[in-house]
């Protein structure tokens, strides 16, 4: 017979016992235990004696019969040892929610309980996990379909700084990618569920996170909490279980009880199943891993205390254990717990430790205003942010405000320019590109489209062949003359080394003369209007304002006339000494109209090579390109609103191309539609300038950083409210912080590597944009420099070729020789007045002059020399070579006065006229250190050829005096004849060459002396030929 101890005792445990968990059930059950209210402590009712029966026989035996088949102790309650009723569950389909931690941790703990409380509306358990895969750990919060937009508005709203990303089956994929072995294991609690469980301040994560971390690629470790609220008074029932009805304990021995019931019962109940699991290659180390993760939790407790351990899985199949964690369901019920123990369980850490080993927000995300992903015509790239890519475009109004782009070299600046350009010109945009080292532009014109090649203006000084006219000194309004007049003063001083007031009243009154001159002129007239008194007298008569008329007249000789104009002479001189500019500049015809380019949407590439034109020149040219398109932009509130076509204006390295007037374009040209993209590589770039620095600074609407250098990082992180200095200098290439607007308008935006295509269809649409502009805006160097011959000596007309339009051919009668005998009877090589005009500057014959060196090397000859080279450039390229007149030498600004080519035979030809001898030396050495094979040393006088012949070699070692040979300008010629002849002879192939270009013939081998008779055939029809253009000339 049970005791009356036992008894009660038996019926709290047969309360108490389905709220601590583990209860297993064939089917997945609902994790809330079947629920049975607590009637009460009863005793059992004896039956009473009655003392004052008397049985007969009959109802004796009956009585004894009754007590052998049943006790005499009745139960109070005939429910009290049914067994418990489940409830089946079937799970939905499941939606993860993955989490980054936010940067700023602390906090989390109290909102991760407004979390709990907020889904706890929730129609189905929601299911906590942390999964460990090859050292790397993540958070994510799964639940159902149905309560997923509940969840993921919470941890919004609640954790706005974290990255929060939805997937699907991210628990299934990562268990199908590991061992084939697995463990699980669930927790319940050790003692009677009212006790509440022992806390560890720090904590159960940094052991758990700890064994996650050690995990390698094939194995996987997880932490599932599935937890729901209770829906039954769970906490009134057990308070009534364990008090005696007055406030004491019902048992006596154990007054813990009713303390732990009140401590826990304050709080709201949540049925839970804690779940561990592993899968590894063998079934040994997934238990290792298991019991590696449980360490942190079933830790030793007080006696007041409960706390977790393991439960055996003895009914519950590992087949059925499996598919229940992957669908967040469970056979088992769950223990209880209040919210507090909850949160020990399920939680964000904030210590840094443990934070560190989970998946955090690096702080380089974040995403983009609705404004940068609503669709304009330009796309900045994509913002990538919790999971999520989109598109990130700009508004053509931001664009008009300008857009300011810095980082350090190689960290996409130019892959992001380029997009950009790329995209403005399939959208048929009016586009302007300064690139200061030509890659940029190189790429550009190979995808260029079909449409556009027609718009293209390439402006390269490097170009051998052909020049773009650019001449500075035009100017239509007065606000363009003042704004032209002072930039330019500017630039010119900015690139100065010597420069003062004095300086920029001369150099500004002389810009003035020739703005306000009815012929105008160009930047090498400036030079000989402030050298030549005649010249500067003549032009004078053409200028229209007596202010500028008298400051030349009067004033100017005050101030020491020619000694006070040293500093500007030196820099027009260094940037008119290299012939692909001074060519450029001194073209009076403007091909570059820039209200023209701007208004019709043009796209004007200017390529300004330091390496090919000298960084001060590649500054100077492009600041004068920066300051013509302000004065044409500003020029435009001339034009109705609705006619100011959209401009965007490129400029990469802008800081080496910035103008005083660059501020105002960048405060007011938004309403001259014209937009602004600055890049360049840091601020100390611009701190020199302040005004500048300042107005890049604060009038740019659209600010993008690449990996900025570690000074520059602090400064720019200023300008953003959620990126530091740290999360700028951690940008990957390709990766940028962008803010369109304001500063807390910023978020992380990848820009895409260009995709260029086929090389070869590449270079084939390069050269026929090249080809496309050189017809359509360029000159011919060679007929530049045979209208400039006729021009040198004329003290002010207009250009050969504005006059050549009213001239008619003539052809005059054979001229005869001075030896009184016809051009016709002896055909010889043409001679230099046959190739260009008489000039009283021209000299006969060789005259020993001395040159001072400096002189010699802005020269580059006069027009003899000049003469000299266009005439043996023709003679050469009739004989099939590639000839090119003043010829760059690879990797120096240094030129060859005539380069040769025809197959493998590459001559560079120096050309004496009037040089010294030490002069002459040092150009022979130049192309021998630069390695042509044949130097061809040609002068025009005998006597002269000698003496540099005998200084030469005498100045050369023995091999290098193999590679040089001395002519005469006739004997030349016949080297070249001789040289054509010989492949006549040997070539026997079907390749010929014309103008330097391979040709495939079909040719007849014939003897030498066919071909000596046909070569002097040849040279006698030249010879008529150039003899009828002496004549046409000297008529």
């Amino acid at each position: 017979m049970t005791t009356l101890e036992q008894e009660l005792t038996g019926q709290f445990y047969r309360f108490e016992l389905p709220g601590r968990g583990g209860q297993v059930c064939p089917e997945p059950v609902s994790i809330e235990p079947p629920f049975r209210s607590f009637p009460g402590y009863h005793l059992p009712q004896p039956k009473v004696k009655d003392d004052g029966r008397k049985h007969t026989f009959f109802s004796g035996f009956m009585e004894r019969l009754g007590r052998t088949i049943s006790d005499t102790e009745e139960p109070a309650d005939p429910e009290e040892h049914e067994s418990p009723q489940f409830f089946p569950w079937e799970r939905q389909a499941i939606v993860e929610f993955q989490i980054s931690l936010p940067r700023e941790r602390k906090g989390l703990a109290a909102r991760m309980e407004q979390l709990l409380s907020s889904i706890s509306l929730c129609g189905e358990p929601v299911s906590f996990e942390i999964l460990g895969m090859g050292g790397d750990a993540l958070l994510q919060i799964a639940a159902s379909i149905d309560d997923a937009p509940l969840v993921e508005r919470q941890l919004s709203l609640l954790f706005p700084g974290m990255v929060v990303t939805a997937t699907e089956d991210a628990l299934m994929e990562a268990w199908q990618q590991t061992g084939n072995s697995f463990a699980i294991c669930e927790c319940g609690l050790e003692r009677e569920f009212m006790l509440p469980l022992g806390l560890i301040r720090s904590g159960p994560y940094f052991p758990l996170l700890s064994a996650l971390a050690s995990l390698d690629e094939t194995e996987l470790g997880i932490l599932q909490v599935i937890f729901e609220p209770v829906r039954h008074s769970w906490g009134g029932e057990a308070l009534q279980a364990v008090s005696d009805g007055e406030g004491g304990p019902f048992f006596v021995n154990r007054p813990e009880l009713l303390t732990g019931a009140k401590a826990k019962f304050s709080r709201p109940l949540h049925a839970v199943v804690v779940r561990f699991a592993s899968s590894a290659d063998d079934s040994e180390r997934a238990w290792k891993i298991v019991a590696e993760m449980l360490s942190g939790f079933v830790a030793d407790a007080s006696d007041a205390d409960n706390r977790l351990i393991p439960l055996s899985n003895d009914g519950y199949e590992g087949r059925d254990h499996e598919r229940d964690l992957i669908l967040r369901q469970s056979r088992r019920t769950g223990m209880l717990l209040n919210r507090d123990e909850l949160s020990w369980l399920v939680r964000f850490p904030e210590d840094p430790l443990t934070a560190a080993l989970l998946r955090s927000d690096s702080g380089m995300t974040r995403a983009a205003p609705e404004s940068a992903i609503q669709t304009s015509p330009l796309q900045l790239g994509f913002n990538e942010h919790g999971g999520v890519s989109n598109p990130v475009f700009l508004s053509d109004e931001n664009r008009f405000r300008h857009t300011h782009v810095i980082g350090a070299s190689g960290t996409g600046k130019s892959t992001l320019l380029f997009n950009l350009i790329r995209q403005d010109i399939e959208a048929g945009a009016g586009v302007g590109v300064l690139d200061p080292h030509g890659d940029l532009i190189e790429k550009i014109l190979g995808i260029i489209p079909d449409h556009r090649i027609k718009d293209v203006i390439l402006l390269d000084p490097s170009d051998e062949e052909y020049v773009i006219g650019f001449n500075i000194l035009s100017a239509h309004s007065d606000l363009e003359k003042t704004l032209l007049a002072s930039d330019l003063v500017s630039i010119f001083a900015r690139l100065s080394t010597s420069w003062g007031d004095q300086m920029n009243s001369v150099f500004q009154n002389a810009i003035l003369a020739f703005l306000e001159s009815r012929t105008g002129g160009t930047l090498a007239d400036l030079r000989r209007f402030l050298l030549d008194k005649d010249f500067r007298s003549a032009f004078l008569k053409t200028v229209e304002d007596p202010e500028a008329v008298f400051y030349w007249e009067k004033a100017f000789p005050q101030l020491g006339g020619n000694k006070s104009i040293g500093p500007i002479l030196t820099r027009l001189e260094s940037f008119l000494s290299p012939k692909s500019i001074r060519y450029m500049v001194s073209e009076k015809s403007n091909n570059l109209d820039f209200a023209q380019i701007m208004n019709s949407g043009k796209i004007l590439l200017a390529c300004l090579p330091q390496g090919r034109m000298g960084r001060e020149n590649s500054y100077l040219l492009g600041s004068l390109l920066v300051a013509k398109f302000q004065q044409t932009a500003m020029s435009r509130q001339a034009l109705a609103e609705k006619d100011r076509k959209p401009f965007w204006l490129y400029i990469d390295e802008f800081q080496n191309f910035a103008t005083p007037s660059m501020s105002e374009i960048l405060s007011g040209a938004r309403k001259y539609r014209l937009g602004l993209t600055l890049a360049h590589q840091d601020l100390a770039q611009i701190r020199r300038y302040p005004e500048l620095s300042s107005a890049v600074l604060t009038n740019t609407c659209t600010r993008i950083v690449f990996r900025p250098g570690d000074e520059d990082a602090q400064s720019l992180a200023a300008g953003f409210a959620h990126f530091d200095s740290k999360a700028l200098m951690s940008l990957s290439v390709g990766d940028a912080v962008c803010r369109i607007g304001r500063s807390d308008a910023d978020f992380n935006l990848r820009v895409p590597a260009s995709d260029l295509g086929d090389k070869e269809h590449l270079g084939e649409r390069r050269l026929e944009v090249i080809e496309s502009s050189r017809s359509q805006y360029g000159r011919s160097k060679v007929e530049i420099a045979a209208e400039r011959v006729e021009n040198s000596t004329a003290p002010h007309k207009p250009s050969l070729a504005a006059e050549r339009q009213e001239k008619k051919s003539i052809d005059p009668e054979p001229r005869k020789t001075d030896a009184g005998e016809s051009a016709e009877e002896k055909p010889k090589a043409p001679s230099l007045s046959s190739a260009v005009p008489s000039s009283p500057a021209s000299p006969s014959s060789y005259s020993p002059t001395t040159i001072r060196e400096d002189v010699e090397a802005l020269g580059r000859g006069g027009a003899l020399h000049q003469a000299v080279q266009l005439e043996l450039k023709q003679i050469a390229e009739t004989h099939g070579f590639r000839a090119v007149v003043e010829k760059q030498i690879s990797g120096s600004l240094e030129t060859v006065d005539l380069y040769l080519e025809r197959g493998s035979t590459i001559i560079a030809c120096e050309i004496s006229v009037t040089n010294t001898l030490e002069y002459e030396l040092k150009n022979v050495t130049k192309c021998l250190k630069a390695g042509f094979p044949l130097v061809a040393m040609v002068a025009l006088d005998a006597g002269k050829l000698a003496k540099l012949e005998a200084a030469i070699r005498n100045s050369l070692s023995d091999v290098q005096t193999t590679q040089v040979q001395f002519f005469l300008k006739s004997d030349f010629v016949t080297l070249l004849q001789s040289l054509v002849l010989k492949d006549v002879h040997f070539s026997g192939g079907k390749e010929k060459l014309r103008k330097g270009w391979k040709v495939n013939t079909t040719t007849v081998e014939i003897s030498e002396e066919e071909a000596k008779a046909r070569a002097a055939s040849i040279a006698s029809a030249m010879a008529d030929s150039l003899k009828s253009r002496k004549r046409s000339n000297g008529s």
